[in-house]
């Protein structure tokens, strides 16, 4: 084998770890992102209301997904009558810890 095929070698093999250990982080990291959204709607008492009355914190879904290699998107919908208030939250998810990237409020009419 070659000096450049072996060198090729190592480095997709480097990349799949990387890639592999990248999903593996950011799929632990979901409960907790949950966890702490849920905690927030809770703290923050955000609530809604729908065709049939006021919607409590208690009952708005807090959702994840993973998106790419250490990304973990969180959000959570409060209904507004027939509309809804959208709240996405993306995260770097590393082995170490969580870090906040981006908040977004989605109005949707």
């Amino acid at each position: 084998m070659t000096r450049l095929k072996k060198t090729t070698l190592a480095v997709v093999i480097l990349l799949i770890i990387v890639i592999g250990g990248g999903y593996l982080s950011a799929r632990a990291a979901q409960k907790r992102i949950e966890q702490q959204l849920r905690e927030y709607v809770l703290e923050h008492k955000i609530s809604g209301f729908d065709l049939r009355g006021p919607v409590p914190p208690s009952r708005i879904e807090v959702y994840s997904e993973v998106r790419f290699p250490f990304v973990v998107v969180g959000s959570y919908a409060v209904p507004r009558d027939m509309h809804a208030s959208y709240y996405r939250t993306t995260y770097l998810a590393l082995p170490w810890g969580t870090y906040l990237l981006s908040k977004d409020e989605i109005h949707l009419v």
